[in-house]
């Protein structure tokens, strides 16, 4: 059966699959076809997260199906962190601190910012 996998970013894409097959197969089939990790993707249909180990049939998805794909940036990105010196004082400072999605904002906590 064919499925439509509609991406975050507008773009669709069909794939091939049979209702037998694990969530984590699609992932796969979007990593071949779009470069995307497999450990990057959510996939979700009508709003539901889908786990790697259940099957299409699992959530009664059918030929003609979409599913939507959202995926994690692994790039790096910038952030703004608004410091307040004292409570309910003007004082206040704007930093850009350069992250990856995956940092811990523990670290940047501690780093004197």
């Amino acid at each position: 059966m064919k499925i439509h996998v509609k991406i975050l970013t507008g773009n669709s894409t069909e794939i091939e699959i049979k209702p037998s097959e694990k969530i984590l197969k699609i992932k796969q089939s979007i990593e071949r076809l779009k470069g995307i990790p497999t450990n990057s993707q959510r996939i979700y249909f009508f709003g539901e997260i889908l786990d790697d180990n259940n099957t299409i049939a699992d959530y009664d998805i059918q030929n003609g199906s979409s599913i939507h794909l959202k995926y994690l940036l692994r790039e790096n990105m910038q952030i703004n962190v608004e410091i307040n010196y004292e409570a309910e004082s003007v004082n206040t400072k704007f930093v850009k601190i350069g992250v990856k999605p995956t940092d811990k904002i523990w670290s940047y906590s501690h780093s004197g910012i």
